[in-house]
């Protein structure tokens, strides 16, 4: 009752944020969600459904460590987790009438249990899964989480300095399958040419934005390509795509490097590859301000409320070089005696 409250007054007083519901996935033996009878108004009442369930996972951790002579973890298979998740859904909207987007808000395999390497495999067997579905019934999954003292993330946490982390093999798998057409942003072009500036870029979202794109032919794979951001560019707060791949310019950044995408990518000999540079002005403090600049806590109810305009005055320069600054020579074995 109380969960349905909640929504009532988020639905009349803050229309623009959406409550998730995370209670139970579905249970093959009884053919319904756990606490579905109790949960079922809320369930009705959620803007989004929600069901949480990992690979594999050792909840002992850190008070033990996962042997095969404890019982502290628990692994399951990735097709009957990919299966119980789609029947979660099939059964919400069976038991609700309703159609609402569902997600996974916390999935991964644990390396404590299956080591770090069959983690990956774990996970990347779930996401093509997910691309190779033709329902496409997932509306998103969060992965838990990107640095871990254990061996849930990305990366684990340097035990000398927390600050640090240790890539682990999830991490690349993921990377590459976040750079597939089907997990990657869809990207549509307005169609306006021969802009001119300044101009001003809204954003709503980070699925709902407006940028600007450069179209770059390169010939072949550059010695640099840099961004640079000078005069009154510097202030900006950007993220910028190129050829899939994102990066991040702060305020007071000058200068950005793009080589990391050609080190992964590299051209092949003769080719002649379209790389499209694209720029989105996010707010820095990742608050919507009045155009007059006051304090966002105390201004009237707006247009501003939904969307954040940023003042681009001109693009940035692009230095794409294809030679170093300077060559060097040397010789097999000189100095040696």
């Amino acid at each position: 009752d109380f969960f349905v409250r909640v929504c009532k007054v988020m639905h009349a007083c803050a229309p623009n944020v959406k409550v998730i519901l995370c209670a139970g996935m579905f249970d093959k033996a009884s053919g319904k969600l756990e606490m579905e009878d109790i949960f079922l108004e809320a369930h009705k009442a959620a803007d989004i459904w929600s069901g949480d369930k990992y690979l594999s996972l050792h909840w002992g951790w850190p008070v033990d460590v996962a042997t095969k002579e404890n019982a502290n973890y628990a692994c399951y298979d990735v097709d009957d987790v990919y299966e119980q998740a789609k029947a979660t859904l099939h059964r919400l909207r069976e038991v609700t009438g309703q159609d609402k987007p569902f997600v996974l808000s916390e999935l991964n395999g644990d390396g404590d249990v299956t080591g770090a390497w069959i983690q990956a495999d774990m996970l990347r067997h779930f996401m093509e899964r997910l691309e190779q579905d033709e329902e496409h019934w997932l509306s998103a999954f969060t992965m838990y989480q990107f640095r871990d003292d254990g061996r849930l993330g990305l990366e684990v946490t340097d035990p000398n300095n927390s600050d640090v982390g240790i890539e682990q093999p999830l991490l690349s798998m993921y990377r590459t399958q976040l750079q597939k057409p089907f997990f990657s942003q869809r990207i549509e072009a307005a169609g306006e040419e021969n802009l001119s500036f300044p101009l001003k870029l809204r954003w709503t979202s980070s699925e709902d934005a407006e940028g600007i794109e450069i179209p770059v032919d390169v010939r072949k794979t550059p010695c640099y390509a840099e961004l640079y951001f000078e005069g009154a560019l510097q202030p900006l707060n950007l993220m910028i795509e190129c050829g899939g791949w994102w990066f991040y310019k702060a305020p007071g950044v000058k200068c950005i490097d793009l080589m990391s995408y050609f080190f992964a990518n590299p051209l092949a000999d003769g080719e002649i590859r379209h790389v499209p540079l694209r720029f989105f002005a996010p707010p820095a403090d990742g608050l919507n301000h009045p155009a007059d600049g006051s304090d966002p806590y105390a201004a009237p109810d707006g247009a501003w409320m939904d969307n954040c305009f940023t003042e681009i005055p001109a693009l940035p320069r692009l230095r794409l070089d294809y030679e170093p600054v300077q060559f060097v020579m040397w010789h097999s074995g000189a100095g040696k005696a």
